[in-house]
Formats: structure tokens, sequence, C-alpha cells
């Protein structure tokens, strides 16, 4: 495995508790990091979890119903990705299995929403013209949310195969379809393919090779 990738997905289960797994999540939350993040398998229900930041979660498996103060409420299922604001919630869940971001840094102001994940993309979004070992691909992309430091949205590309890039920045991808090879030749390589949820911190080295057209959740945090 590549140092500072890891496999989200596959990380060892924080809590079956929605506030327990905030919590857990943010006390165990690396210096430095401007985010958190765990892998959660919830059950059962609560009708006021106290939830102190904003969070994005990602559903990997099972249902999941949330409902704020305010009466807005949302049912997730597999491949599901929604907002969830700093606040009080009520939730309920069925064999729950989802990734959890919380941004204790930043603590952007959300509300409650599931992202749609079938929103027409843009032409945009293109890798370092200068990196590319291929031909360049055709990309396009969508922002949900956008600001200098902190974004996310979906990205899909056609095959492309770049140089190492060193990492300066933070970003988590849910593979939506396809799949994609990181590779470094003093550590090894690592491929992620669809319903894959992994996270690259700053200071991992690797290339990209995508070989069938590709598309993903993404979110980035610059330092």
């Amino acid at each position: 495995m590549l140092r500072n990738v890891i496999n989200l997905g596959a990380e060892p289960v924080c809590a079956h508790d929605l506030q327990q797994a905030m919590s857990a999540i943010y006390n165990a939350t690396a210096a430095g990091d401007f985010f958190g993040y765990g892998r959660a398998l919830l059950s059962a229900q609560a009708a006021n979890a106290v939830c102190k930041y904003s969070a994005v979660i990602i559903m990997q498996n099972g249902t999941l119903s949330l409902k704020t103060a305010d009466g807005t409420a949302l049912k997730l299922h597999q491949g599901d990705i929604a907002n969830i604001p700093a606040g009080n919630i009520e939730w309920s869940a069925e064999n729950a299995d989802c990734v959890i971001i919380l941004f204790h840094h930043d603590n952007p102001e959300l509300t409650l929403a599931k992202l749609d994940l079938s929103h027409p993309m843009s032409e945009g979004g293109g890798p370092n013209p200068a990196l590319l070992t291929s031909a360049t691909p055709e990309t396009a992309r969508h922002e949900f949310y956008d600001t200098d430091e902190l974004s996310w949205g979906t990205w899909r590309t056609t095959p492309y195969a770049r140089r190492p890039l060193a990492y300066t920045f933070s970003e988590i991808m849910a593979l939506r379809s396809g799949e994609v090879t990181f590779d470094n030749p003093e550590e090894g390589s690592v491929t992620f393919s669809a319903g894959d949820i992994f996270l690259v911190r700053p200071g991992a080295v690797a290339s990209w090779n995508n070989p069938v057209n590709l598309e993903k959740f993404w979110l980035i945090r610059t330092a």
C-alpha cells in the first residue's frame, strides 16, 4: 500500500451510533488535518443526536434515514452521498455501512440534502498536461460546494495516465464507475474500482492510470 493513501471503506468500524461515530472521528483526527474521517456501521435509532460539526456521508450499504429540527428529512441507500449540517439530527438505520467526513476545522454551513450525482457536468477538470504519459483525456465536472479551501463534486474522464504527482492537498474519492491504479516505484501500487472510497493525504506521491472510463465523487481540502 502506498503511504498516505487510505482505503476508507475497509477501515475498522468506529461506532454503531451516529453521535458516537461523530465523536470518535473528531477524537481520532490527526493534528494538522482539516477534516476527520471514519467508517461507521449504524444501527438502531435516536431522536436527538448532537452533531457539533457539519459533515458529508457516503453510503456503502444499508439504509439511513435523517431528519433535522426544521423537518427536513431524507433516506439514504447504497451509493448515496449527502450533506449533513451541524445541529441536532433524528436518525434511524438498518446496517448502514458508511464513511463520514467531519469538517471540524471549516464547519461550513450546510443544509441536509442528498447530492444529485446525476447532475449534468460541464467540460473541465483535466490533468496537468506536463505530467501526461498518454493522450489528453476528455473530462467534465460539477461542483456541489466550492470555496478556495474546500470543495466537492463529481468528475468523469476518458482513459489516461500521468507521471507521479506529489500531493499537497487532501482528496477523498468515491469511485462510481471504472478503476484507477496509483503507483510509486519505491512504495508499490494500489488499484481502486467502482464502489471503493479512499483518501489521498498530503505527502503522497503517486502516478495515475485509469484504463477505462472513470467517474468519481471527489472532496478536496487545500492546505
